[in-house]
């Protein structure tokens, strides 16, 4: 159970700031994705956290089936 926390943990960007670095965009450009809701992150309080995993898959959608 321990390594499935890990692995969760290590998904999570905490703050714009790493959420900016991970995406290679602006901190400032974060807030205002995040402002119009077009990031798709979760807020806890003013902290702004997102998923590696959720940002991956929506800026890189899977392809359709054809």
């Amino acid at each position: 159970m321990s390594k499935h926390k890990n692995s969760i943990a290590s998904d999570l960007l905490h703050g714009a700031n790493e959420v900016s670095k991970f995406l290679g965009i602006p901190e400032r450009q974060v807030y205002y994705y995040v402002e119009k809701g077009h990031l798709p992150v979760t807020k806890m309080g003013n902290l702004i956290v997102a998923s590696k995993t959720v940002l991956r898959r929506h800026f890189i959608p899977e392809k359709a089936a054809s």
